[in-house]
């Protein structure tokens, strides 16, 4: 890795501890020690880093990461402590000339374990860059996650979003692009016997930030995301008429039983889907309101809604 150093006389920096036991009291600190510019001098930065830790209250973190990707930058991840773990902030500067700028500060609330990735870069030689966390949790493996996705040349933030997860060893995977970001984790089913399903949070960068296909890893799961999802985002997936259905069974929290999702004897790029609604929203079903949706395999895990019945039948 290239190392980048920072230009001042050591010596004189990692005066007073900050006064407060406050992620803005450590920013305010850490920034009244960071030189204005960027030297050469080799390990610089992790001398720096190893003073300033050396005057943190107990409690209280910090640690530098530099990006070989973006020289003249530095990325600072400040925590404090709380129940349960640590309430962690991620802080970004460019140094310019003679100044230092900080492009952005993200703290989404009570997460730990912040990672930051950097994306390659677009045609005009700029990038992006994600953060990202889980919640601070006693004990659980459900969890929460933040994250955010930031251009790296202005500052701005593109995403803040969270979503909660299933903790596995293989998730959740983040992967950011020039202009896209993609998320695999394992959460909730609307299925009360299943409970979890696999998702993916597929967006486009580029010009507007937008929710794009795959929406789903399976029809089944497409079904959990037509049933849980706004008409804005299906109605390009799906067919005008299932538009009164989707009205009628839309919520953000439903649930209920998979009876089948199999592929149509005819037609394998059909599958059916039953499923037996038990609740929609605030609205309970006794006994469950059976549902039998069809839904079109368009190939790389790309689907259509293609009718919705209360008697199921591949057509």
């Amino acid at each position: 890795m290239r190392i980048v150093v920072l230009g001042l006389c050591l010596a004189a920096v990692a005066g007073a501890q900050p006064k407060e036991k406050s992620l803005e009291a450590v920013r305010e600190w850490v920034e009244s020690e960071l030189p204005s510019e960027m030297g050469t001098s080799p390990g610089g930065i992790q001398f720096l880093e190893g003073m300033l830790r050396g005057k943190l209250p107990e409690g209280v973190s910090i640690e530098f990461r530099l990006l070989p990707e973006l020289p003249n930058t530095l990325a600072v991840i400040a925590g404090v402590d709380i129940e349960c773990g640590t309430d962690q902030a991620v802080y970004f500067y460019r140094f310019e000339r003679d100044r230092r700028v900080r492009v952005f500060a993200d703290h989404p609330g009570e997460y730990e374990g912040a990672q930051i990735q950097v994306s390659e870069a677009d045609a005009s030689g700029r990038r992006l860059l994600l953060v990202h966390y889980y919640s601070v949790q006693c004990a659980s493996m459900w969890m929460g996650m933040a994250y955010s996705v930031y251009r790296v040349d202005t500052g701005e933030r593109l995403i803040e979003e969270t979503h909660s997860f299933r903790l596995t060893d293989d998730g959740p995977h983040f992967t950011i692009r020039a202009d896209e970001l993609s998320i695999e984790f394992v959460d909730w089913s609307i299925d009360m016997l299943q409970l979890m399903r696999d998702y993916i949070l597929h967006y486009s960068l580029a010009y507007e930030v937008k929710r794009i296909d795959p929406l789903a890893l399976s029809p089944q799961g497409f079904v959990e995301e037509w049933l849980t999802e706004p008409w804005s985002e299906m109605e390009s997936r799906s067919a005008v008429e299932t538009k009164s259905w989707h009205e009628s069974l839309h919520a953000d929290f439903v649930s209920g039983e998979f009876r089948l999702a199999a592929p149509c004897p005819a037609k394998h790029d059909l599958w059916l889907v039953g499923y037996d609604i038990n609740r929609v929203g605030d609205k309970e079903f006794d006994p469950p309101l059976p549902a039998f949706m069809l839904v079109k395999d368009l190939g790389d895990n790309r689907y259509r809604m293609e009718s919705v019945s209360e008697r199921g039948g591949c057509r």
